[in-house]
């Protein structure tokens, strides 16, 4: 069985970083006088920074991510630089947690968290349905479909 995350999980990723952004632009208009030079080269920087982590940065990471579960193990895919593969051996498998942030929940979507030993996996963007039939599949094993 092999998946991606629903397509809102990038518009929830896009969300936080909206909202992570204006923090420090708040701070940043408190600290320097608009319209000199430092406050311009700031906001320009500012600007382009955050504009690229939301228009390429989350997009090419949303479309890499991906998971197939196989017989004894899970691969993930995932990596924006540096593309990678990890492959998480099902009999080493200890928890499995399904959780949501606001957004998440607001979108009917969840995050499957595993861990195993000295190791710790992350699927966000499945469907609550998805993310718990996953969990108990990898804790069984995954000898289901």
């Amino acid at each position: 069985m092999s998946s991606r995350p629903r397509l809102a999980q990038l518009f929830i990723w896009q969300g936080w970083t909206l909202l992570a952004a204006l923090v420090p632009s708040l701070t940043v208009s408190l600290l320097w006088t608009p319209g000199t030079l430092l406050w311009k080269l700031a906001t320009v920087l500012w600007v382009i920074l955050w504009g690229l982590r939301l228009a390429v940065w989350l997009p090419v990471r949303f479309f890499r991510l991906g998971y197939q579960l196989e017989a004894d193990r899970l691969l993930v895919t995932d990596g924006v630089l540096f593309p990678t593969a990890r492959i998480f051996p099902l009999a080493a498998l200890q928890t499995a947690a399904v959780s949501a942030d606001p957004l998440q929940r607001l979108c009917g979507l969840r995050t499957l968290r595993l861990t195993a030993a000295g190791s710790q996996l992350t699927l966000p963007g499945l469907t609550a349905s998805e993310a718990v039939r996953l969990a108990e599949v990898l804790l069984e094993g995954g000898d289901r479909p």
